[in-house]
C-alpha cells in the first residue's frame, strides 16, 4: 500500500489547529507541525510526528507592537528546506501563514500542494473592502463600509454619520503594522458613540500603524444572531463538506454601543450545529462567485432591526469549532487533505446532520465567566441547559492530553499574573 504524503500544519496555537492535527493523525496521515512561536499547544499533540519551530522574534523591529514577530523570509527559507526533503500538503490555520502561502503560491507549489488558492483569488476575500465588494457582486446584503484616505476625509465622512441611529467599528486588515486595539491585540475596535471619540480613536490608530482604519456599520444582534457556514470546496469547485454553526457564547475582547443597543466583539467559545438554508445558499453563492477552493467559513449576522441576513466576513481556513464537523459525520480537515493531496474525493459530499450538537472551548469559556462575573448568569444557564449535547471541544481530549495540559498551564499562569 502506498503511504500518504505528509501534511504540514502551519500555526499551532488555536483549537482549529488542534482539530486539524488530530483529524489527520487519526486518519493515518503523517503530520508535521510548523510554527514561529515556541510552546504552542498543537506542537505537543501525540499526532505530530515532527515539529519545526523557529522563533522569529530575533528579527523583530525595535518598537514593533505585536507580541510575536512574523518573518516571511525566515518562514519561506524553512519551508524551502522542508520542500527539498519531501514536500507534502501545506495547511494554514492562521492568517499569517494563509497570506504567506497564498502570496507565494507558485513558488511553494514547486514542492508542496498548497491547500488554498493564490492571492489573486484569496486576497479579495481576506481584505475588508474587497471582500464586501465580492459579496455585493454575488448578491449578498453587506454592511456599509467607508475608508477615508486621510484625516480631512475622515472628518468629512464622520460629519455625515447619524451616530444616534447607527454605530460603527474601526477595522484594520490583519497584516497591518499593529492592531486597532493595543490593549487586546484585536484588529477591530468600537468607534464610540460620539463624533469626537470616533475621530480620536481613528487618528490614534492611523498615527500608530500608518493605516487609516475602515469605518464599518455595526450589524445589531445578540450573540446567537451570528451564523457561520463551514465548508470545504475542492479545487474543481465541488462542495465536499458544509454545515452551519450558531454562536452561543463569546469571549468578548471589546464592547461598544450605548445602553439601548450594546454589542460585543470577540472570539467564539461556545457554539452548536444548526440549519439555516438561506445562509447556506448565500455562502455557496459568494464562494462560487469568488472561485475560492479550500476550507472556508462564511459568517453572517441576522440584523435585529430588519430580520435580514447580512454578510460579515469570510475566514479562509478551518473555523475554531472544526472538531464539530467530525461529530456531525463530516471530517473537514480530512476532506481538505484528500482534495489537495490528489486522492479520489468522489465519495465526499455534504451529509445530513442534527441540530443542537455542541462545541465548547472550555478554558476560554471559563475565562469569559471569570472576567465577566456581573453578567455570567445567562451564559452559565445556557451551558447547563445544553451540556448533555456537547460532543466536540477545543483543546480537550482524553486520548491526546498534552495540548490541553499546555493550555491549562498557560491559563493558570495568566490567572496568577492577574
Amino acid at each position: 500500500m502506498t503511504s500518504r504524503p505528509r501534511a504540514i500544519v502551519a500555526g499551532t496555537e488555536l483549537p482549529r489547529a488542534i482539530g486539524v492535527i488530530r483529524s489527520l493523525g487519526r486518519a493515518g496521515v503523517e503530520v508535521l507541525a510548523f510554527d514561529h512561536r515556541p510552546r504552542m499547544p498543537g506542537v505537543a499533540s501525540r499526532y505530530v510526528s515532527r515539529a519545526v519551530v523557529e522563533d522569529h522574534n530575533a528579527l523583530r523591529p525595535e518598537g514593533a507592537p505585536r507580541d510575536w514577530h512574523f518573518s516571511d523570509e525566515r518562514a519561506l527559507a524553512s519551508l524551502e528546506a522542508l520542500g527539498r526533503e519531501g514536500g507534502g500538503v501545506l495547511i494554514a490555520t492562521n492568517d499569517d501563514y494563509l497570506r504567506l502561502f497564498s502570496q507565494h503560491h507558485a513558488h511553494l507549489s514547486q514542492w508542496f500542494s498548497v491547500a488554498n488558492p493564490p492571492w489573486e483569488i484569496l486576497g479579495p476575500l481576506m481584505e475588508k473592502i474587497p471582500s464586501y465588494a465580492v459579496a455585493r457582486e454575488a448578491g449578498l446584503d453587506v454592511p456599509e463600509t467607508l475608508r477615508p484616505k486621510d484625516e480631512a476625509e475622515l472628518r468629512e465622512l464622520v460629519a455625515g454619520l447619524d451616530l444616534a441611529r447607527q454605530h460603527y467599528l474601526l477595522r484594520l486588515d490583519v497584516w497591518a503594522s499593529g492592531p486597532a486595539d493595543v490593549a487586546t491585540g484585536a484588529f477591530t475596535l468600537p468607534g464610540g458613540e460620539t463624533r469626537e471619540g470616533l475621530i480620536s480613536r481613528a487618528l490614534e490608530i492611523f498615527g500608530r500603524t500608518g493605516s487609516m482604519p475602515i469605518l464599518q456599520e455595526v450589524v445589531r444582534g445578540d450573540v446567537d444572531s451570528s451564523i457561520g457556514v463551514a465548508m470545504v470546496v475542492a479545487p474543481d469547485g465541488r462542495l465536499l463538506v458544509a454545515y452551519e454553526i450558531r454562536r452561543l457564547g463569546l469571549y468578548a475582547y471589546s464592547r461598544g454601543g450605548g445602553f439601548d443597543h450594546p454589542y460585543a466583539l470577540g472570539a467564539n467559545v461556545y457554539a452548536e450545529s444548526a440549519h439555516d438554508p438561506e445562509a447556506r445558499r448565500l455562502a455557496e453563492q459568494v464562494i462560487a462567485h469568488s472561485g475560492y477552493s479550500g476550507a472556508v467559513t462564511v459568517e453572517f449576522r441576522r440584523d435585529e432591526r430588519t430580520g435580514r441576513l447580512r454578510f460579515i466576513k469570510t475566514d479562509c481556513r478551518a473555523a475554531n469549532a472544526v472538531s464539530l464537523g467530525a461529530a456531525l459525520g463530516m471530517d473537514a480537515p480530512l476532506a481538505l487533505y484528500r482534495a489537495f493531496s490528489g486522492e479520489d474525493t468522489s465519495d465526499l459530499a455534504p451529509q445530513p446532520y442534527r441540530d443542537g450538537v455542541g462545541w465548547l472551548w472550555v478554558d476560554r469559556y471559563l475565562r469569559t465567566i471569570r472576567e465577566n462575573t456581573a453578567g455570567a448568569t445567562r451564559p452559565v444557564l445556557t451551558l447547563l441547559r445544553r451540556a448533555h449535547r456537547l460532543r466536540a471541544f477545543g483543546f480537550e481530549s482524553l486520548e491526546d492530553r498534552a495540548p490541553m495540559r499546555r493550555t491549562w498551564q498557560k491559563e493558570w499562569a495568566r490567572m496568577r499574573k492577574r
